[in-house]
């Protein structure tokens, strides 16, 4: 799982370096988030498209007895 780094302004204004690890802080926070790290911003229910979540996409057993099939 990657790690959420939280990169600050003065690490991305005008005046300052592309470092190695603001690079590799860019290219983990994306990840973090879709793997829900600690300290990473969730997704909220509204940013999720309609119908975009089905049946088929989910894992039995992960949601609730609902969704079991036998």
């Amino acid at each position: 799982m990657a790690d959420w780094t939280t990169i600050t302004n003065t690490a991305t204004d005008a005046d300052s370096p592309g470092t190695q690890v603001l690079m590799e802080a860019l290219r983990d926070n994306a990840i973090a988030i879709t793997e829900g790290a600690t300290g990473a911003p969730r997704f909220q229910t509204a940013s999720i498209t309609d119908q975009a979540i089905t049946n088929d996409k989910i894992a039995d057993y992960t949601i609730q007895p609902a969704k079991w099939t036998w």
